[in-house]
């Protein structure tokens, strides 16, 4: 997972530098290129297998709110401003960035969130690796 900006994937150990430099545009996504094995597999009338355990999906979910904190604070925007701009109580925003037993929002809503800050979410689908036997 990391910060993408005009093209160049900046790895989530490079977040705080770039940071620190200070972004020049809001033109920032935020991308998920974790493997999403349910997308990947061809449209079958056969059932498909679970994908993702819930401490997956959980620690996906980890990583993107890590993502999704960095960038507002490298924006400079804070809870309230998002909260302003998002229409969304600061409160909530505050719950959600702390992880709190709430579990992730709703798509909609971390939507309004990303597009208040002037960014985009992006998840890129892999090819899975096959492992050599």
């Amino acid at each position: 997972m990391g910060i993408v900006k005009d093209d160049d994937l900046i790895g989530s150990e490079n977040l705080t530098d770039y940071f620190a430099e200070g972004p020049n545009e809001k033109n920032i996504q935020i991308e998920d290129p974790v493997d999403v094995e349910i997308l990947s597999k061809p449209i079958t009338d056969e059932p498909l297998e679970k994908s993702k355990s819930n401490s997956d999906i959980s620690d996906d979910w980890s990583s993107l709110l890590a993502d999704f904190i960095s960038a507002r604070k490298g924006l400079g925007i804070t809870q309230r401003d998002l909260a302003k701009l998002s229409g969304i109580e600061q409160s909530a925003i505050a719950r959600m960035e702390a992880n709190k037993k709430c579990g992730p929002p709703r798509l909609d809503t971390f939507g309004r969130l990303i597009e208040a800050m002037g960014l985009r979410v992006e998840v890129v689908v892999e090819e899975p690796i096959e492992n050599d036997k």
